[in-house]
C-alpha cells in the first residue's frame, strides 16, 4: 500500500482556498501512484474557529464540501478531517446541546468507505482538550457518546482483492493519559493494518521531540503495525495569540522505524511512501526552530490579515529588541515593506542612535529620525505637567512612550501600515511597558520571548544575514557565571536608566509562572528551603545576583509576584504575541484582575 502524507497549510475560514488545496494534492498523490491520502484535521475549516463554530451557515458550508471530495476519491483512498451536524440519531443520548461533531472521514472510488459493521459514517473525536488555547467541548461532542463497537468499527478498502482494515483518530486521541478512553489500545484489539491519525498540533518550543517520543512509545505499547501521523502546518489564531503549526508527519511502523517524515519546518509537503518497501530512517529535526517558528508567524499573519498589502512601521530605539524585531520583519517580508523610525528624546545616548541607523542601514529599510523633545515639551505645557504632584520622573517618562505611539501610529495611518510591538515577555509580564505607548501595535513577534531568548535570536539573525544586523555592542556574553554587557538594557526614558530585571532568573521566574501555573512558586521555595535549589540550573543566576540568602531571595519573588499580578490590565489590552512557548499570556496563560497574596512568598 502506497501512502501520500498532505502535511497540508490550512488558512483558516478560507474554505473554497482549502479545497482548491486538497484537490491539488490529491492530483499530485494519484501522479505518485499512491492508494491513499491522508490530511490534517478540519483540513477545509481549520481548528481555531472561537465561536465561528456556532454558526449554522458556516457549518453548512464546510459540510458541503465532503461530498466534492469524495468525488475526487476515483482510484485513491482520501482520508480528511471536517465537522458534521448529521450524527444525533446515532448518539446514545444527546444532552440538548449543539450536535457538532469534530471527524475524520474516508472515501474511495467516489463513495464513503464501509466499516466492519457495515456503517459509511466517519469516525468522530473521542478526547476534547480543554486547557490551554483549547476550547473543544464547548463546541464539539465527544464520540464517547456513541457506543464503543460502533466508534471503533475498522475501516475496511479493498485493494488489489485484498482488504486493509484501517482505524482513523483526530488529534488528542493520541493523547491519552489524562482520560478515561484509551482509543489506540481499543484500536489495538480491532487487528488492524493501520492506524491513521490527523492533527492540528500546536507547536511551542520542544513540542517535536515531546510529540515524537509519545508516538514511539504509543506505537510499541500497542503492537501497531503502522501508525500516519499527518499534522498541519502554517498559522491559526484565538485572537489574542498566533498559533503555529509545524507539521512533522510521519509513519511509524511496530518496531519504532521510521517509515517516512515530511519537514517540521512549518512547511506544507506531500510525501509518498510504500508501506511494503521503504528504507528505514532517522527523525530529522529543523535547526533554528524558535527563529523559523517566529518568521512563519509573521508571515502567515501578514498575509491572513493584511494580504501582504501593508507596511510595517518599526520604532527602531537601538535597543535589542527593536533591532531584532527589525532583523525579523525584513526576514519575513523584505525590507521595502519595512519602515524604521528612530525617536529621541534629550535622555538618549549617542550609542542606541547610532545603533538604529546602523541596524537600518544594514537591513536596508527606509529610516526616518523624529526628535520627540519638544512633543514632551509641549505635552508638559498644555497640561501643566509642571504641577508638583504631575511632574513626577514616571510621568515624564511615561509621556515620551506614549508621544512615540502616537508618532507611530500617525505614521502608519499615512504610509498605509501597521505598527510591530517589540516588547518581550518578561517586560509584559512584570508591566515594564507604558500602557497606549510601547504596548501598541498589530502583532507582538517578541510577546512570548524571555529576554534570554532574544539574546539568542539576535546571534542566529546575525548568522542568518551574515552581518551584524544586530549590533554586537547589544548581545551580551554569557559564561557559567552569569552575563557581562558592553550596554546594558535600558528604556532611556530617565538619565542613567537601567532595565530593573535580572535577566536569566526572572526569565526563569515568568516562565515558571505562565507555564506551571499549579506549581506557582511554592515548588521553588520549598527547594530554597531543602537547599536543593543549589544542585539546579537556576542557582547560577541565583548566585550571579547575590540573592543567597533567604531574605533577600523571597523580597525579590515579592516583587516579581507583585509585578505580574499588577500588570494584567496592561497585558489583556496588548497585541497579540506570537505563542512559543507553553504558558504564552493571553489565550494560553489565561488571567483575571486583582492580586493573590501567596501565603508561601510572606513566609
Amino acid at each position: 500500500m502506497k501512502i501520500s502524507m498532505a502535511q497540508m497549510k490550512v488558512n483558516p475560514k478560507q474554505l473554497e482556498d482549502n479545497f482548491q488545496t486538497i484537490k491539488t494534492l490529491i492530483e499530485q498523490a494519484k501522479q505518485q501512484g499512491s492508494d491513499c491520502i491522508v490530511f490534517p484535521e478540519l483540513a477545509l475549516s481549520g481548528y481555531l474557529l472561537a465561536d465561528l463554530w456556532y454558526n449554522p451557515s458556516f457549518i453548512s458550508q464546510c459540510e458541503s464540501y465532503n461530498e466534492k471530495i469524495v468525488a475526487l476519491s476515483d482510484g485513491i483512498i482520501v482520508i480528511w478531517g471536517n465537522v458534521s451536524s448529521n450524527l444525533e440519531d446515532y448518539l446514545k443520548g444527546n444532552d440538548g446541546r449543539q450536535a457538532l461533531f469534530n471527524c475524520a472521514f474516508v472515501a474511495h472510488n467516489k463513495q464513503f468507505l464501509k466499516r466492519e459493521n457495515g456503517s459509511t459514517l466517519p469516525y468522530v473525536k473521542n478526547l476534547l482538550p480543554n486547557y490551554r488555547i483549547f476550547d473543544d467541548s464547548r463546541y464539539f461532542i465527544s464520540g464517547q457518546k456513541f457506543s464503543v463497537d460502533f466508534m471503533f468499527s475498522p475501516f475496511i478498502a479493498t485493494l488489489n482483492n485484498q482488504d486493509v482494515r484501517i482505524a482513523l483518530e483526530v488529534c488528542e486521541d493520541l493523547w491519552s493519559e489524562h482520560y478515561d478512553v484509551n482509543p489506540t489500545a481499543l484500536w489495538s484489539e480491532k487487528q488492524i493494518d493501520l492506524l491513521v491519525n490527523i492533527s492540528s498540533s500546536p507547536w511551542t518550543i520542544n513540542k517535536e521531540r515531546t510529540r515524537d517520543n509519545h508516538l514511539m512509545n504509543m506505537v510499541k505499547t500497542y503492537n501497531i503495525p503502522f501508525f500516519v501521523y499527518v499534522n498541519t502546518v502554517g498559522m491559526q489564531n484565538t485572537g489574542k495569540n498566533v498559533v503555529l503549526f509545524d507539521g512533522g508527519s510521519k509513519c511509524i511502523s511496530k518496531l519504532g522505524q521510521v517509515v517516512a517524515q515530511c519537514n517540521d519546518g512549518f512547511e506544507q509537503e506531500i510525501k509518498a511512501f510504500d508501506l511494503n518497501r521503504f528504507a528505514p530512517g532517522n527523525l530529522v529535526y529543523n535547526q533554528d526552530k524558535l527563529l523559523n517558528a517566529i518568521l512563519t508567524g509573521i508571515k502567515e499573519f501578514d498575509y491572513q490579515i493584511f494580504k501582504g498589502k501593508v507596511n510595517w512601521i518599526i520604532g527602531l530605539s537601538g535597543g535589542i529588541d527593536s533591532s531584532v524585531s527589525a532583523a525579523l520583519l525584513v526576514l519575513a517580508l523584505g525590507s521595502k515593506r519595512v519602515l524604521g523610525v528612530n525617536m529621541p528624546s534629550k535622555y538618549n545616548q549617542q550609542i542606541t542612535i547610532n545603533n538604529a541607523m546602523l541596524t537600518a542601514e544594514k537591513l536596508g529599510v527606509e529610516y526616518l529620525d523624529v526628535p520627540i523633545e519638544s512633543l514632551v515639551d509641549a505635552t508638559a505645557l498644555v497640561t501643566k505637567l509642571n504641577h508638583e504632584d504631575a511632574n513626577s520622573i514616571e510621568v515624564v517618562e511615561n509621556t515620551q512612550a506614549r508621544i512615540r505611539g502616537h508618532i507611530l501610529s500617525t505614521i502608519a495611518a499615512i504610509r498605509n501600515g501597521v505598527v510591530v510591538n517589540n516588547g518581550n515577555k518578561v517586560e509584559t509580564a512584570l508591566g515594564y511597558c507604558t500602557i497606549y505607548g510601547d504596548t501598541i501595535g498589530a502583532l507582538s513577534p517578541l510577546g512570548d520571548c524571555t529576554k534570554m531568548q532574544v539574546f539568542d535570536l539576535a546571534r542566529q539573525l546575525n548568522k542568518r544575514f551574515e552581518d551584524g544586523v544586530v549590533p554586537e555592542n547589544l548581545i551580551p556574553k554569557e559564561d557559567e557565571e552569569g552575563l557581562s554587557f558592553d550596554f546594558m538594557p535600558s528604556a532611556e526614558l530617565k538619565s542613567n536608566q537601567v532595565d530593573p530585571m535580572k535577566w536569566g532568573y526572572h526569565d526563569y521566574l515568568v516562565q515558571l509562572y505562565s507555564e506551571y501555573p499549579s506549581h506557582g512558586f511554592s515548588d521553588l521555595i520549598g527547594h530554597y528551603k531543602d537547599g536543593s535549589i543549589w544542585k539546579q540550573p537556576v542557582s547560577k543566576w541565583l548566585k550571579f545576583y547575590n540573592l543567597i540568602d533567604f531574605e533577600s531571595f523571597i523580597d525579590d519573588l515579592k516583587w516579581v509576584d507583585y509585578q505580574i499580578q499588577s500588570s494584567v490590565f496592561k497585558r489583556i489590552q496588548m497585541p497579540p504575541s506570537i505563542l512559543v512557548s507553553r504558558g504564552s499570556f493571553g489565550s494560553d496563560f489565561r488571567e483575571n484582575q486583582g492580586i493573590y497574596s501567596c501565603v508561601d512568598i510572606k513566609q
